[in-house]
């Protein structure tokens, strides 16, 4: 299981919302063709000197027991690129299995 959180811009602190935890594969599957960036192993933080009062960054955490896949290929910090946080409310349904 991954961890989906959404990011405030600002230092370190209340930026980060409690998460929620999916399957890697279907994380995968919902954000799609959306490319996803290698942040690093520490929770990252977004324009510290800017901080914003409404969640912006949708990061996806991967731990080292965790599967991994083509997207996400190591444990770690992925930012998925272009998927605003008020947009990201589709990550939390549930894919039905055929």
């Amino acid at each position: 299981m991954a961890t989906i959180f959404l990011v405030k811009d600002g230092p370190r602190g209340n930026t980060t919302s409690d998460g929620f935890t999916k399957p890697i594969q279907e994380i995968t599957d919902l954000i799609g063709k959306r490319v996803c960036n290698f942040l690093g192993t520490e929770p990252p933080t977004f324009n510290i000197t800017s901080p914003s009062s409404v969640y912006q960054h949708v990061v996806v955490e991967v731990i080292a027991t965790d599967s991994t896949n083509q997207k996400f290929p190591k444990s770690g910090f992925y930012i998925v690129n272009d998927l605003d946080a008020s947009q990201a409310g589709f990550l939390h349904q549930n894919i039905e299995k055929n």
